[in-house]
């Protein structure tokens, strides 16, 4: 079963719904598994060490740090990346789940079992919901 995880940036009570709108994928946050206010590096370590598959985030500055890159390949996590919502409160967080649900949908199908890679699910004002960018880390 494909595990995924809520960053920190994410609220962690989206797991719950997630987990019943996609019944083969196993959803978490950092929250849950005790790894909050780590360091990134330091974050995927603990996540692989988890059996975690991918880590589901809105910090998309992990991806211009080399050294991030370089730990997500070594903790061969995925990492499942959305643009931050503009609203506030409420109206954000159903702007994320609007986000995931959409992407989720899309990359669920992929082998989780081979090369990480970045996948960037599209924002709510993309005209294209549902469309992935998928990348090799």
């Amino acid at each position: 079963m494909i595990k995924l995880c809520l960053d920190e940036n994410i609220s962690p009570h989206m797991a719950g719904p997630l987990k019943r709108v996609f019944k083969r994928v196993s959803f978490t946050s950092v929250y849950a598994e005790g790894v909050t206010g780590y360091q990134d590096v330091e974050l995927f370590e603990a996540l692989a060490s988890k059996d975690i598959n991918g880590l589901i985030t809105l910090d998309q500055k992990q991806l211009e740090n080399q050294i991030e890159r370089d730990g997500l390949r070594a903790a061969n996590l995925h990492w499942i990346g959305l643009p931050m919502p503009e609203a506030r409160g409420y109206a954000q967080q159903a702007l994320i789940a609007t986000s995931l649900i959409s992407g989720i949908r899309a990359i669920i199908d992929r082998n989780f079992a081979d090369t990480p890679h970045m996948f960037l699910l599209p924002g709510t004002a993309d005209p294209s919901p549902g469309l992935v960018a998928v990348h090799e880390l």
